[in-house]
């Protein structure tokens, strides 16, 4: 499998939140990173970034 090479996989795709490349990427034994995580991830550095607050 493809996927067995690697440790995490991201997936930017956050409708649905659990796709087929994740599914893939966890029973490869891969971290799998899904949209929504980082969306939120994202959201919440761009607060912080401009409003100085944690």
């Amino acid at each position: 499998h493809a996927l067995k090479s690697y440790a995490l996989v991201f997936d930017a795709v956050y409708t649905p939140k659990n796709t087929r490349l994740l599914r893939e990427a966890e029973e490869s034994g891969a971290i799998p990173v899904s949209g929504v995580e980082m969306f939120l991830r994202q959201a919440k550095g761009q607060f912080e970034h401009f409003t100085g607050l944690p």
